[in-house]
């Protein structure tokens, strides 16, 4: 990953385009976002950097799956809006914005097989499945430059506050601030998803 680069690379600009359009057509992303008060979650997220390494993942997981980037922009966004729930200082809300988006990227270590929707695992299916959390955790540790605070909150995104998540079944008052505040806009964007679509996939009602 350090090696390599990639021409035309997601980068910042269109993921601030991409959160634009979110913003304009979903309706329950725009309503969570002004009842926490968000404070501008496009700023926030212009405001973000991405090395070669981060581009490169960011570009597969987008060529991988086409809603893959909408879905990690999505959580970015209700991300900023959980951290600016929780009263966050802005350093925490900046590495909940970028542990939102940066929080799947662990995936593209998995064999797609087993990520498809409604595929029943067997148990060593599972044992590698439940794992990308500490992947995404280790990228981000190894190839950016980003606060410890950033990794630490992707590894904690599939937790839960009564320990049932995975992988470590942490209790919330062992998850970090900015990780409580992407697992709850994990579990948001995943409602979201199977929610009544309009147009292009995104939903316009709740």
């Amino acid at each position: 990953e350090s090696s390599l680069r990639v021409e035309d690379p997601v980068d910042t600009a269109l993921i601030v385009e991409t959160a634009k359009r979110i913003m304009a057509t979903s309706v329950p992303v725009s309503r969570i976002l002004r009842a926490a008060g968000a404070t501008s979650p496009l700023e926030l997220l212009s405001a973000m950097t991405f090395n070669d390494p981060m581009r490169l993942l960011l570009t597969v997981m987008n060529h991988q799956s086409p809603h893959a980037l909408e879905h990690a922009v999505s959580v970015s966004l209700l991300s900023l809006g959980m951290a600016a729930t929780l009263r966050l200082p802005i350093e925490e809300q900046h590495a909940a914005g970028l542990a939102g988006l940066l929080h799947d990227i662990g995936e593209l270590y998995i064999a797609p097989a087993w990520l498809e929707p409604g595929k029943r695992l067997a148990p060593h299916e599972w044992a590698q499945l439940v794992i990308h959390p500490r992947l995404g955790q280790m990228l981000v540790a190894e190839l950016a430059d980003y606060p410890p605070s950033v990794a630490r909150a992707i590894a904690e995104h599939h937790e839960r506050c009564d320990g049932t998540g995975y992988p470590r079944q942490a209790p919330g008052k062992r998850i970090s601030a900015p990780g409580q505040a992407v697992l709850v806009a994990e579990m948001i964007a995943g409602v979201l998803m199977a929610l009544p679509t309009v147009g292009q996939g995104r939903s316009t009602a709740l």
